[in-house]
Protein backbone atom coordinates (compact mmCIF):
# COMPACT_ATOMS: atom_id res chain seq x y z
CA UNK A 1 0.00 0.00 0.00
CA UNK A 2 3.06 2.23 0.37
CA UNK A 3 5.48 3.03 -2.36
CA UNK A 4 9.54 4.43 -1.75
CA UNK A 5 10.77 5.98 -4.55
CA UNK A 6 13.18 8.69 -5.66
CA UNK A 7 12.44 11.59 -7.97
CA UNK A 8 14.57 13.59 -9.96
CA UNK A 9 15.17 15.74 -12.64
CA UNK A 10 17.41 18.08 -14.81
CA UNK A 11 15.63 20.85 -13.40
CA UNK A 12 15.44 19.98 -9.33
CA UNK A 13 17.97 17.99 -6.46
CA UNK A 14 16.58 14.07 -6.16
CA UNK A 15 14.01 13.80 -3.39
CA UNK A 16 13.32 10.46 -1.15
CA UNK A 17 9.20 10.64 -1.39
CA UNK A 18 6.91 8.02 0.02
CA UNK A 19 3.34 7.65 -2.34
CA UNK A 20 0.50 6.42 0.02
CA UNK A 21 -1.72 3.99 -2.46
CA UNK A 22 -5.24 4.55 0.54
CA UNK A 23 -4.34 8.02 0.45
CA UNK A 24 -3.67 8.81 -2.95
CA UNK A 25 -0.76 11.17 -1.29
CA UNK A 26 2.75 11.80 -2.29
CA UNK A 27 4.96 12.74 0.78
CA UNK A 28 8.88 14.36 0.68
CA UNK A 29 11.12 12.39 2.98
CA UNK A 30 14.20 13.90 2.40
CA UNK A 31 16.19 15.84 -0.07
CA UNK A 32 19.37 15.23 -1.66
CA UNK A 33 20.72 19.50 -1.43
CA UNK A 34 17.53 20.97 1.04
CA UNK A 35 19.70 23.88 1.13
CA UNK A 36 19.50 24.37 -2.34
CA UNK A 37 16.45 26.90 -2.85
CA UNK A 38 14.59 26.65 -5.85
CA UNK A 39 15.40 30.52 -7.06
CA UNK A 40 18.87 29.26 -6.98
CA UNK A 41 19.10 27.19 -9.78
CA UNK A 42 19.46 27.97 -13.32
CA UNK A 43 17.05 27.27 -16.10
CA UNK A 44 17.29 23.90 -17.50
CA UNK A 45 16.34 23.15 -21.59
CA UNK A 46 17.10 20.97 -24.13
CA UNK A 47 19.89 22.47 -27.11
CA UNK A 48 19.59 21.08 -30.38
CA UNK A 49 22.42 21.20 -33.18
CA UNK A 50 23.54 19.62 -35.99
CA UNK A 51 27.12 17.44 -35.92
CA UNK A 52 29.33 17.31 -39.15
CA UNK A 53 27.12 14.48 -40.53
CA UNK A 54 24.12 16.23 -40.32
CA UNK A 55 22.95 14.22 -37.31
CA UNK A 56 20.99 16.24 -35.05
CA UNK A 57 21.93 16.38 -31.24
CA UNK A 58 19.89 17.06 -28.60
CA UNK A 59 22.08 18.63 -25.23
CA UNK A 60 21.31 19.97 -22.55
CA UNK A 61 21.64 23.68 -21.93
CA UNK A 62 21.89 25.56 -18.41
CA UNK A 63 21.20 29.21 -17.89
CA UNK A 64 22.24 31.40 -14.68
CA UNK A 65 19.09 31.97 -12.16
CA UNK A 66 19.13 35.88 -13.10
CA UNK A 67 17.69 34.97 -16.57
CA UNK A 68 20.94 36.25 -18.49
CA UNK A 69 20.84 35.21 -21.79
CA UNK A 70 23.04 36.99 -24.08
CA UNK A 71 27.02 36.75 -24.58
CA UNK A 72 27.78 34.78 -21.80
CA UNK A 73 30.69 33.48 -20.54
CA UNK A 74 30.24 29.78 -21.64
CA UNK A 75 31.46 26.15 -20.73
CA UNK A 76 31.18 23.22 -22.31
CA UNK A 77 30.82 19.92 -19.60
CA UNK A 78 31.45 16.97 -20.61
CA UNK A 79 30.67 15.23 -17.73
CA UNK A 80 30.37 11.51 -17.13
CA UNK A 81 28.66 11.39 -13.37
CA UNK A 82 25.19 12.37 -14.72
CA UNK A 83 23.31 11.16 -17.29
CA UNK A 84 19.83 13.36 -17.53
CA UNK A 85 19.62 13.62 -14.03
CA UNK A 86 19.64 16.41 -11.48
CA UNK A 87 23.89 17.93 -12.67
CA UNK A 88 25.14 19.14 -9.65
CA UNK A 89 28.04 20.85 -11.69
CA UNK A 90 26.12 22.03 -14.23
CA UNK A 91 23.63 24.16 -11.74
CA UNK A 92 27.06 25.03 -9.40
CA UNK A 93 28.41 27.18 -12.72
CA UNK A 94 25.74 28.38 -14.12
CA UNK A 95 24.72 29.72 -10.12
CA UNK A 96 28.11 31.76 -11.06
CA UNK A 97 26.76 33.24 -14.28
CA UNK A 98 28.11 30.83 -16.58
CA UNK A 99 26.00 29.23 -19.48
CA UNK A 100 26.57 26.08 -19.45
CA UNK A 101 26.40 22.94 -22.61
CA UNK A 102 26.30 19.49 -21.79
CA UNK A 103 26.58 18.62 -25.49
CA UNK A 104 25.24 15.26 -26.68
CA UNK A 105 27.12 13.08 -28.52
CA UNK A 106 26.90 10.58 -31.71
CA UNK A 107 27.67 7.36 -29.76
CA UNK A 108 26.47 5.57 -27.33
CA UNK A 109 29.88 4.39 -26.02
CA UNK A 110 32.30 5.02 -23.18
CA UNK A 111 35.82 5.50 -23.05
CA UNK A 112 35.60 1.85 -21.64
CA UNK A 113 34.06 0.29 -24.46
CA UNK A 114 36.49 0.96 -26.87
CA UNK A 115 38.35 -2.27 -28.53
CA UNK A 116 40.17 -0.67 -31.57
CA UNK A 117 42.20 1.98 -33.26
CA UNK A 118 39.36 2.63 -35.92
CA UNK A 119 36.92 2.52 -33.09
CA UNK A 120 39.12 5.63 -30.52
CA UNK A 121 39.36 7.31 -33.45
CA UNK A 122 36.00 8.05 -34.39
CA UNK A 123 34.85 8.16 -30.45
CA UNK A 124 36.91 10.90 -30.33
CA UNK A 125 36.03 12.39 -33.82
CA UNK A 126 32.41 12.35 -32.50
CA UNK A 127 32.79 14.13 -29.18
CA UNK A 128 34.79 17.05 -30.89
CA UNK A 129 31.99 17.21 -33.50
CA UNK A 130 29.31 17.62 -30.74
CA UNK A 131 31.44 20.30 -28.97
CA UNK A 132 31.47 22.18 -32.21
CA UNK A 133 28.08 22.28 -33.04
CA UNK A 134 27.03 22.95 -29.81
CA UNK A 135 29.23 25.64 -28.99
CA UNK A 136 28.69 26.89 -32.78
CA UNK A 137 24.82 27.51 -32.08
CA UNK A 138 25.07 29.02 -28.80
CA UNK A 139 27.52 31.91 -30.87
CA UNK A 140 25.07 32.22 -33.25
CA UNK A 141 22.32 32.92 -30.86
CA UNK A 142 24.10 34.89 -28.78
CA UNK A 143 23.86 33.52 -26.24
CA UNK A 144 27.46 32.37 -25.53
CA UNK A 145 30.60 35.15 -26.08
CA UNK A 146 33.01 33.24 -28.22
CA UNK A 147 36.00 34.83 -26.28
CA UNK A 148 34.93 33.74 -23.00
CA UNK A 149 34.38 29.96 -23.79
CA UNK A 150 36.49 26.74 -21.16
CA UNK A 151 35.80 23.28 -21.73
CA UNK A 152 35.57 20.89 -18.46
CA UNK A 153 35.85 17.47 -18.39
CA UNK A 154 35.31 15.08 -15.58
CA UNK A 155 36.28 11.16 -15.72
CA UNK A 156 36.80 9.93 -18.65
CA UNK A 157 36.05 13.40 -20.54
CA UNK A 158 39.15 14.93 -18.63
CA UNK A 159 40.55 13.15 -21.99
CA UNK A 160 38.20 14.47 -24.41
CA UNK A 161 38.82 17.94 -23.08
CA UNK A 162 42.02 17.90 -23.85
CA UNK A 163 42.15 16.35 -26.85
CA UNK A 164 39.35 19.61 -27.92
CA UNK A 165 41.62 21.93 -26.94
CA UNK A 166 44.45 19.93 -29.29
CA UNK A 167 42.15 19.91 -31.94
CA UNK A 168 39.94 23.23 -32.12
CA UNK A 169 42.10 25.22 -29.72
CA UNK A 170 41.24 28.90 -31.03
CA UNK A 171 37.32 28.12 -29.91
CA UNK A 172 38.62 27.91 -26.22
CA UNK A 173 40.00 30.18 -23.52
CA UNK A 174 41.08 27.82 -21.07
CA UNK A 175 40.81 23.46 -20.23
CA UNK A 176 39.87 21.50 -16.95
CA UNK A 177 40.60 18.51 -16.96
CA UNK A 178 39.45 16.07 -13.60
CA UNK A 179 40.64 12.25 -12.99
CA UNK A 180 41.53 12.13 -16.60
CA UNK A 181 43.24 9.82 -18.35
CA UNK A 182 46.09 11.65 -20.95
CA UNK A 183 48.79 9.07 -21.65
CA UNK A 184 47.15 6.06 -23.56
CA UNK A 185 50.66 4.28 -23.93
CA UNK A 186 51.30 4.58 -20.04
CA UNK A 187 48.15 2.96 -19.91
CA UNK A 188 48.78 0.32 -21.97
CA UNK A 189 51.91 -0.39 -20.53
CA UNK A 190 50.39 -0.49 -17.21
CA UNK A 191 47.86 -3.01 -18.17
CA UNK A 192 51.04 -5.14 -20.29
CA UNK A 193 53.25 -5.13 -17.01
CA UNK A 194 50.13 -7.23 -14.92
CA UNK A 195 50.52 -9.84 -17.25
CA UNK A 196 48.45 -11.78 -19.55
CA UNK A 197 46.09 -13.10 -17.07
CA UNK A 198 45.38 -9.70 -14.62
CA UNK A 199 45.30 -7.85 -18.04
CA UNK A 200 42.17 -9.22 -19.85
CA UNK A 201 40.75 -10.01 -16.30
CA UNK A 202 39.61 -6.06 -16.37
CA UNK A 203 36.69 -5.35 -17.26
CA UNK A 204 37.09 -2.64 -19.39
CA UNK A 205 37.34 -3.16 -22.93
CA UNK A 206 40.15 -0.53 -23.42
CA UNK A 207 42.50 -2.20 -21.29
CA UNK A 208 41.55 -5.70 -21.97
CA UNK A 209 41.95 -5.20 -26.03
CA UNK A 210 45.34 -3.61 -25.00
CA UNK A 211 47.06 -6.00 -27.72
CA UNK A 212 45.16 -4.44 -30.50
CA UNK A 213 46.77 -0.89 -30.58
CA UNK A 214 50.00 -0.36 -31.95
CA UNK A 215 52.26 2.43 -29.89
CA UNK A 216 52.04 4.92 -32.78
CA UNK A 217 48.35 4.87 -32.77
CA UNK A 218 48.36 5.48 -28.82
CA UNK A 219 50.73 8.15 -28.81
CA UNK A 220 49.24 9.98 -31.71
CA UNK A 221 45.72 9.91 -29.68
CA UNK A 222 47.16 10.92 -26.30
CA UNK A 223 47.07 14.85 -25.20
CA UNK A 224 50.16 14.33 -23.08
CA UNK A 225 51.81 14.07 -26.75
CA UNK A 226 50.47 17.61 -27.75
CA UNK A 227 51.99 19.89 -25.19
CA UNK A 228 52.32 22.43 -27.75
CA UNK A 229 49.45 22.56 -29.48
CA UNK A 230 47.46 23.00 -25.58
CA UNK A 231 48.43 26.37 -26.05
CA UNK A 232 45.49 27.67 -23.18
CA UNK A 233 45.50 27.59 -19.75
CA UNK A 234 44.91 23.93 -18.18
CA UNK A 235 43.70 23.53 -14.56
CA UNK A 236 44.31 19.81 -13.67
CA UNK A 237 42.61 17.88 -10.98
CA UNK A 238 42.89 14.64 -9.77
CA UNK A 239 45.49 11.97 -7.31
CA UNK A 240 48.26 10.53 -9.21
CA UNK A 241 47.59 6.88 -8.69
CA UNK A 242 48.91 5.87 -11.92
CA UNK A 243 51.26 8.87 -12.74
CA UNK A 244 48.41 10.07 -15.34
CA UNK A 245 48.55 13.89 -14.28
CA UNK A 246 52.24 14.60 -13.75
CA UNK A 247 52.91 13.27 -17.35
CA UNK A 248 50.31 15.81 -18.48
CA UNK A 249 51.80 18.24 -16.31
CA UNK A 250 55.46 17.39 -17.21
CA UNK A 251 54.03 17.98 -20.45
CA UNK A 252 52.47 20.99 -20.58
CA UNK A 253 55.25 22.78 -18.19
CA UNK A 254 57.79 22.01 -20.68
CA UNK A 255 56.25 23.44 -23.67
CA UNK A 256 56.25 26.29 -21.36
CA UNK A 257 52.42 26.45 -21.21
CA UNK A 258 50.23 28.21 -18.25
CA UNK A 259 49.27 24.60 -16.62
CA UNK A 260 48.14 24.44 -12.61
CA UNK A 261 47.36 21.51 -10.93
CA UNK A 262 45.29 21.02 -7.54
CA UNK A 263 45.65 17.22 -6.24
CA UNK A 264 42.72 16.04 -3.82
CA UNK A 265 43.63 13.36 -1.37
CA UNK A 266 43.63 9.58 -2.80
CA UNK A 267 39.78 8.19 -1.34
CA UNK A 268 40.11 5.07 -2.47
CA UNK A 269 38.21 2.88 0.08
CA UNK A 270 38.17 5.75 2.02
CA UNK A 271 34.36 7.21 3.90
CA UNK A 272 31.97 9.56 2.58
CA UNK A 273 33.51 12.57 4.14
CA UNK A 274 36.74 12.13 2.25
CA UNK A 275 35.32 12.20 -0.79
CA UNK A 276 33.09 14.73 0.43
CA UNK A 277 35.84 16.83 1.21
CA UNK A 278 37.62 16.26 -2.28
CA UNK A 279 34.22 17.44 -4.25
CA UNK A 280 34.44 20.76 -2.17
CA UNK A 281 37.97 21.53 -3.20
CA UNK A 282 37.16 20.43 -6.63
CA UNK A 283 34.33 22.94 -6.99
CA UNK A 284 36.34 25.71 -5.37
CA UNK A 285 39.44 25.50 -7.50
CA UNK A 286 37.13 25.21 -10.59
CA UNK A 287 35.39 28.51 -9.68
CA UNK A 288 38.48 30.27 -8.93
CA UNK A 289 40.11 29.16 -11.77
CA UNK A 290 37.35 30.29 -14.09
CA UNK A 291 36.89 33.52 -12.56
CA UNK A 292 40.70 34.52 -13.39
CA UNK A 293 40.19 33.26 -16.87
CA UNK A 294 36.75 33.76 -18.04
CA UNK A 295 36.19 36.94 -15.71
CA UNK A 296 33.43 35.97 -13.20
Amino acid sequence: TKVLFEARAPSRPPVLALFDVAQSSIATLAELYPEVAENTLGSVSGHLSADASGATLAGMLVLPPSGEAVNLPTIILNDTRTGLRFDEMAHFLASHGYAVLRPDVRTAKGFGDLSGMGELADWVAAYQDSVASGLNELIANGIADPERVCIIGTGENGYTALMSVVNSSDAFQCAIAVKGVYDLQELVDNARSLGSDAGYAFSNPFIRNHDFFAEADLEQFSPVNYGEAINVPVLLIGFDRDGQVASMESALESADQDVEYVELEDNWQRPADARAENKTTEYLEIERFLAAQLGR
